[in-house]
């Protein structure tokens, strides 16, 4: 990693290289696209590329570009100084998102003659289920499971994009996986912004805590608005500190760092340690398979507090008559 985002040195004038770098158009897709997208059939393969940045060359015109200073041999204590240029994309560059897009755009969509219909359509849902490096796809069986490990394998080496960190509800597959690699993949992994449980196959909020020793606005602010939740995911839980902040807002207007006493500083301690202590909150991943039809329904309510609005889908409604209802 290489931080083109510093400028010179010296605090002197001057720009970043990756101030002279066109970062190129956003084609990632949303992560909460991705992260529905895997909520689709019942079982789930999960992986990324290895190394992914570093598997696009840079030519030698560019490459001249992104130079930088390293020892000649540092095993054998020669500290010479050497120029050296980088000839791959650098993970840092404002710019390698969109290069790397690019090449899987046109690896999964455009590269698509004398592929079966089947290869096609894997190509599809694998770009379609892909954030950055990762790619979480949707399996009807194990079957399939097995098939789209295999083929995309396959379609990944092709172009010298080796896949790794394989992740599956199928147990009894992912032991094999593990077997091979000499891994062990724990029953809850991290996956796009949530925690997945694979063994009962549920989506978790991660595990976040609030500051309870915090006693003035500044701080109370500082503690809630540290927590990364991506997906908001603890949105529900985190819905009374938001409320309890508009108050503080409300009562110290420009006296952040007012020292809070009794009744509001007891309120605070309440609120953060409920939610510390509270159970982490998780949603089923499955939602259906991807064939069938869903009807969403979106309802809301509001009132001088807070508004409120969710989605609840109806798959197969006149046949299951069932209803499961989604954050």
């Amino acid at each position: 990693m290489a931080n083109l985002a510093e400028k010179r040195p010296d605090g002197s004038k001057g720009i970043s290289l990756n101030q002279c770098i066109h970062p190129g158009y956003n084609k990632n897709f949303k992560i909460s696209d991705a992260l529905t997208m895997m909520r689709f059939d019942k079982f789930v393969l999960g992986f990324d590329i290895s190394k992914a940045f570093h598997r696009l060359a840079i030519d030698d015109e560019n490459s001249s570009k992104f130079l930088f200073y390293w020892f000649k041999d540092v095993e054998s204590r020669d500290f010479t100084p050497v120029v050296y240029r980088s000839k791959r994309v650098i993970f840092g560059m404002s710019v390698s998102p969109y290069l790397l897009q690019c090449s899987l755009y046109n690896m999964l969509i455009l590269e698509t003659d004398g592929d079966a219909e089947e290869i096609q359509e894997l190509k599809k849902r694998i770009y379609q289920g892909s954030y950055v490096d990762n790619f979480m796809i949707g399996c009807a069986d194990e079957d399939e499971v097995e098939m789209v490990h295999r083929e995309a394998s396959t379609i990944f080496e092709q172009h010298k994009f080796p896949l790794q960190q394989y992740v599956t509800n199928y147990s009894q597959f992912q032991y094999e996986i593990d077997c091979k690699v000499g891994t062990e993949t724990p029953q809850e992994v991290k996956i796009l912004g949530m925690c997945w449980d694979r063994y009962n196959d549920v989506l978790k909020a991660k595990c976040v805590k609030l500051n309870v020793e915090a006693d003035t606005p500044r701080q109370i602010l500082s503690s809630v608005m540290s927590i990364f939740d991506l997906n908001n995911a603890n949105l529900p839980v985190l819905n009374r500190c938001k409320i309890f902040l508009r108050q503080l807002q409300s009562d110290y207007v420009d006296k952040w760092d007012t020292t809070l006493h009794g009744a509001q500083l007891n309120e605070w301690r309440n609120i953060a340690s409920q939610f510390n202590n509270g159970e982490r909150l998780e949603i089923p991943r499955y939602m259906g398979s991807r064939k069938s039809t869903f009807d969403i329904i979106v309802m809301s309510d509001a009132n001088s507090t807070i508004a409120l609005s969710w989605l609840a889908d109806y798959e197969n409604l006149r046949t299951k008559l069932q209803r499961e209802v989604y954050m």
